[in-house]
């Protein structure tokens, strides 16, 4: 699984701040984040297709408009084929300090991914991975590159 990371959600000027406006669906901040992935996203292989990881609710909600718009840019396909469970969102587990169970995301496809294409599964950030992680595991035939604003790596 190759990690591709466009900036540092704490050290990168700005950025903590873009990935609460892409949270808010705030146009502004989606139109900058998804240029600057765009940038980064021509480089992928031309049968890639984009897919948005699901947020807490179980669908994909801020990712789908972020992912829609690198496409407007990139060309790259979209497919919104994964679906999970409603829970609590992650950052909330990890500060009551808990740990998410073995079914925490319960993602699933909605319909059959078709072979010939790269899965790259888009999120706004990566914090540990584990999201990540667990929609790359509904991709076993393939190796699904994981595609991120950004980054969190603790100061």
């Amino acid at each position: 699984m190759k990690l591709v990371a466009i900036a540092d959600y704490y050290r990168t000027q700005g950025a903590r701040d873009l990935c609460h406006g892409i949270k808010d669906r705030d146009t502004c901040a989606v139109t900058q984040v998804s240029k600057s992935m765009a940038t980064y996203a021509k480089a992928l292989p031309q049968n890639s297709i984009l897919i948005p990881i699901p947020s807490h609710t179980g669908h994909a909600t801020t990712t789908l408009f972020l992912v829609e718009q690198i496409s407007k840019h990139t060309g790259l396909p979209v497919a919104d084929i994964l679906i999970g469970r409603a829970r609590e969102p992650l950052y909330v587990i990890k500060l009551k300090r808990q740990m998410p169970s073995a079914d925490f995301f319960s993602f699933a496809l909605k319909m059959q991914f078709a072979g010939g294409q790269i899965p790259i599964l888009v999120d706004t950030v990566l914090d540990t991975g584990q999201t990540a992680q667990a929609a790359a595991k509904l991709f076993p035939n393939h190796q699904p590159g994981i595609f991120t604003y950004a980054r969190v790596i603790k100061p």
